[in-house]
């Protein structure tokens, strides 16, 4: 079945505003049978694997967003020609908290809009959450990821 299977097609990367992006090529897209915004794992010239996701074009093809992480580990940058191995992300969505950010989010009662933010969204702020060294950074960090949740709870609750 295509959900397990591994696609590979060489693409140029292109630079769209701050984005970096190569075109998934229609044969990819259609084995792959997406449709809307589908769940990925992407690789570039044998680089590490990153979970991403590859988004609609009116076109009807997809697009892959090339994360910095990516191009760094694979000395690339716009306009290289580089070898995309893709496949179906098939793990749940979003992350598991450590105890202390999911007590701060509760607390807040911003849990809910936080899980509503995209998964890269999330696994990028629990990232940046865990790379702080000392108690008092991650304290100011964990404090942050709960305003940026909260911003999102308005947000949502403006928009109904």
């Amino acid at each position: 079945m295509a959900q397990n299977k591994t696609f590979t097609f060489k693409a140029t990367i292109a630079r769209e505003w701050v984005l970096y992006v190569v075109d998934v090529p229609r044969r990819i897209t259609v084995a792959m049978r997406a449709e809307g915004k589908t769940p990925v794992v992407l690789s570039v010239n044998g680089s590490s694997e990153r979970k991403t996701t590859m988004t609609p074009r009116k076109t009807g093809l997809h697009r892959l967003h090339v994360h910095g992480q990516l191009r760094r580990e694979a000395g690339v940058s716009e306009g290289d020609a580089v070898k995309i191995v893709v496949r179906r992300d098939t793990d749940p969505r979003g992350v598991d908290l450590p105890p202390d950010l999911a007590d701060a989010l509760r607390e807040a009662d911003a849990l809910e809009a936080f899980r509503a933010m995209g998964p890269a969204h999330q696994r990028e702020l629990l990232a940046w959450t865990e790379q702080a060294v000392h108690e008092a950074t991650r304290s100011k960090r964990i404090a942050r990821v709960v305003e940026r949740a909260c911003a999102v709870r308005e947000k949502r609750m403006d928009r109904s």
